[in-house]
């Protein structure tokens, strides 16, 4: 049971149909080849051209492969950082803009109580929201104790 959960979890679509387009794409490849080969009257001792080119393209089409591979991975770790940067703005803004509007509270003890509130809020923000990058998908834009 545990060995076909393993194989289930590897074997998905997105790591199958690219293994299978590279091997379909290597088997007409090297059938076309060959078939010249055979056309142009090539011994088939002296088909080691064939073996040469058929390892050009597979690891070209491999190399294009990890290439799409690492470009998906900047652009999710980009998404992340944009991600991040919202939601710092927001919370940041968010507790600046009470900091700017307690100038307008009569109560000094009021006015200090909202101004340490907005400098949790902002050390919050700094202590406990940056290092969760990567576990959003999407802006949070509120603290868990807003939810």
């Amino acid at each position: 049971m545990l060995l076909k959960e393993s194989l289930s979890n590897r074997m998905t679509r997105d790591r199958v149909t690219p293994a299978l387009m590279i091997g379909g794409a290597l088997f007409l490849f090297s059938f076309g080849i060959h078939f010249l080969l055979l056309k142009l009257r090539v011994p088939a001792a002296a088909t080691v051209l064939d073996d040469l080119a058929i390892a050009v393209l597979g690891a070209l089409l491999f190399f294009l492969y990890v290439s799409a591979i690492s470009l998906n991975q900047e652009y999710k770790r980009a998404k992340e950082r944009i991600i991040l940067i919202t939601e710092l703005n927001h919370h940041i803004r968010d507790a600046l803009t009470v900091i700017q509007c307690s100038r307008g509270i009569a109560d000094e003890k009021d006015r200090a109580h909202c101004v340490e509130e907005a400098v949790q809020r902002i050390d919050w923000v700094l202590t406990d929201l940056v290092p969760t990058i990567g576990s959003a998908k999407k802006p949070r834009l509120y603290s868990p104790e807003q939810n």
